[in-house]
């Protein structure tokens, strides 16, 4: 048993030990000619990666930041096959990689198996320069345009991307005063002499054949107080009524406004109550009516170059309301509304009655002094009371005055409108009327005109030829008695005359009387 344990021992060994021999020999004979090297690329161009070896190995792969891109001519794990590629040739295994890109960049090595041995090569780096993705930098600022001396100022200059990162400089007037890699931040301290500066912020890379720059400025320097202007200065309100206040100051940098009632700060509430709409330039205050909207409006701005204010007086307007009935007789009024040249007709009085409504009178009285207020969502026209005398008659119904009050008209104005188309439709009817006379009129005249022309002209041809022309002498005396009859009346036994007339015979025309002696 024991003589059979040490036998198959040995033929381990032996086997072992062969096997190591020619692992050896394998490896001793298996390496690379060529292994891959840094590299840098152009991003959009193709790049090669070169490794090779001095047999044929059975098993090939390159690998990328420890991750497997490709095994013998396959393209397998995260890279992209429409980019990558692997080519075979003598033995030599070539990554390529089109249209390069930044996300390309890394460590990559090749590896080898043969006959039992393997081979690992160095690494080779990727580098991806690639241009910045803005065209040119930017310039920022807490502040522009206007500038006050000793006001701290935060300049940003900047630009994105790029491989190499772009360096970049800051530049006042024509100092470099700060330079940086990408990005830098510049805290400027305004002085005395800062009148009209600009910053310049200059960008250079390496693929770009020129340096690109950009630019903010010119700042004005600020040195007199802010003035402001409130308006209006006074200005009532009722309750339930809105006013507004809109206040301005120059030159003021980057005010701030604040508005103030009887030295209380006023902000915008929910209720609409009071709302601000403020800008750097102006602010505008609107305030609804109510029983503490009453006193000094102040509006007061804060700016870089100092503070200013200025006050506006608001009045609150109430209805005094008087609940006790009158003891004597009221007197009828007579109102007389807005409408143009109409009048309501005055009414008879009677002795008051225990429903009617108590007087009213408007006053201007302080928020403490106030009774009932008077309801702002009706307004009536402005009427004029005269007093009439006293009379026994009962008061007619006064419910087309009441209904012409609401509506804003009197009574009459159906009859004026009623009256004012009438007016329109007879002048235009008398219009059209002269206009067809007028027509009427030049075509006759234009007939007579032509007729008599043209018969003249007859008449002398037929006297030049000897011819007879007593039918011209019917035609005048016919032709202007019918014209004279339609301009004034003519007697109907004379038309009859001048219609059957049938002119002279030609023995009796006086022009063959002439002729003849002729």
């Amino acid at each position: 048993m024991m003589i059979l344990f040490r036998s198959r021992l040995e033929i381990v060994v032996v086997l072992v030990a062969t096997l190591l021999l020619s692992t050896t020999s394998a490896a001793d004979s298996f390496g690379f000619i060529i292994e891959p090297s840094d590299t840098t690329a152009v991003q959009g161009t193709t790049m090669t990666l070169y490794c090779s070896v001095n047999q044929d190995a059975t098993t090939f792969m390159w690998v990328r930041d420890t991750v497997v891109i490709g095994q013998n001519l396959q393209i397998v794990g995260d890279a992209d096959p429409d980019r990558y590629s692997v080519s075979y040739s003598s033995q030599s295994y070539s990554l390529i990689i089109e249209d390069v890109r930044p996300e390309d960049a890394g460590t990559f090595k090749c590896v080898a198996f043969s006959g039992g041995a393997g081979l690992l090569s160095r690494n080779a780096k990727l580098e991806v320069h690639a241009p910045p993705v803005q065209e040119y930098p930017s310039i920022t600022s807490t502040v522009t345009g206007m500038i006050v001396v000793g006001e701290t100022i935060e300049i940003v200059c900047e630009i994105e991307g790029g491989n190499p990162i772009p360096e970049i400089e800051l530049i006042k007037g024509n100092e470099i005063i700060v330079v940086a890699s990408g990005r830098l931040v510049y805290v400027w301290v305004t002085e005395q002499g800062d009148e009209g500066a600009m910053f310049e912020c200059r960008a250079q890379h390496s693929l770009w054949t020129e340096t690109r720059s950009s630019f903010i400025g010119p700042f004005d320097l600020v040195t007199e107080l802010p003035n402001i202007v409130l308006a209006p200065s006074t200005a009532e309100i009722t309750l339930g009524s809105q006013t507004s206040f809109v206040c301005t100051a120059a030159p003021a940098p980057r005010a701030v406004y604040r508005w103030f009632l009887n030295d209380e700060e006023l902000e915008s509430n929910g209720d609409g109550s009071v709302v601000i709409d403020s800008t750097f330039s102006a602010t505008v205050l609107h305030l609804v009516g109510t029983r503490d909207t009453n006193g000094l409006v102040r509006c007061q701005v804060e700016a870089p170059n100092g503070q200013a204010s200025a006050d506006s007086s608001l009045t609150l307007i109430l209805t005094e309301v008087s609940t006790q009935a009158p003891t004597g007789p009221v007197a009828s009024t007579e109102r007389v509304t807005q409408a143009p040249n109409t009048r309501v007709p005055s009414l008879p009085t009677e002795a008051p009655r225990e429903t009617d409504a108590p007087s009213t009178k408007a006053t201007t009285i302080a928020p403490q002094e106030t009774n009932t207020p008077r309801p702002s969502s009706t307004t009536l026209p402005r009427t004029t009371l005269r007093r009439q005398a006293i009379t026994d008659e009962p008061l007619p119904s006064t419910q087309g005055l009441t209904d012409s009050m609401t509506t804003g008209e009197t009574p009459s104005d159906g009859m004026v409108r009623g009256a004012s188309s009438f007016d329109t439709i007879f002048v235009a009817s008398v219009s059209t009327i002269a206009s067809l006379i007028g027509v009427i009129f030049v075509a006759a005249m234009g007939a007579v005109c032509y007729v008599t022309t043209k018969r003249r002209r007859e008449r002398r041809a037929n006297m030049q030829s000897g011819g007879n022309t007593n039918g011209d002498v019917f035609f005048r005396s016919r032709y202007i008695g019918i014209v004279r009859s339609w301009f004034s009346p003519v007697h109907q036994d004379t038309q009859k005359t001048l219609t059957s007339f049938e002119g002279p015979t030609p023995d009796q025309s006086p022009y063959n009387t002439i002729t003849s002696r002729r």
